[in-house]
């Protein structure tokens, strides 16, 4: 599926971008194999919560963008990414960046569905406030790996 090459194409720019984030390499030490490794992994457990939040808004017929989310997202956001030293600008375009890869996934699932619609099961219906919780768990945690 075109969304997870996109999603190994992201993670690929995330990891490049790494050690080039920070205004002082005193900020963060180099990054380690592992620390990659993680970054990775929380990039593809947020973008897969993509799935989720798309077929929400495929059985509610709401549009993909949500800026008034992103916006409250991004907010919050910026606060939490000043406590690990990443600048609000940063932040901003790590975060800009993510968003654009979830619509993109998003997206992706919406033109499949389009030709094989999903089954709708509406007692396994995903929970959109539980969904939205984990999404700012996640990207907290890429906030302090970056």
């Amino acid at each position: 599926m075109k969304a997870r090459l996109f999603i190994f194409q992201l993670c690929l720019v995330i990891v490049a971008s790494h050690s080039t984030a920070y205004s002082s390499p005193a900020t963060k030490a180099h990054p380690t194999p592992k620390g990659i490794a993680r970054l990775v992994a929380v990039t593809v457990e947020r973008l897969e919560l993509m799935k989720d939040v798309a077929l929400i808004k495929w059985n509610k017929q709401l549009p993909i963008e949500d800026l008034k989310r992103e916006n409250e997202l991004l907010s919050e956001l910026i606060i939490e990414g000043n406590k690990y030293g990443l600048s609000a600008g940063t932040t901003e375009r790590l975060l800009k960046a993510l968003f654009a890869a979830a619509k993109r996934v998003q997206r992706a699932y919406h033109e499949e569905w389009k030709k094989y619609p999903p089954k709708i099961d509406t007692q396994a219906a995903p929970n959109l406030e539980a969904i939205r919780a984990k999404i700012s768990d996640s990207s907290k945690e890429l906030l302090m790996l970056a």
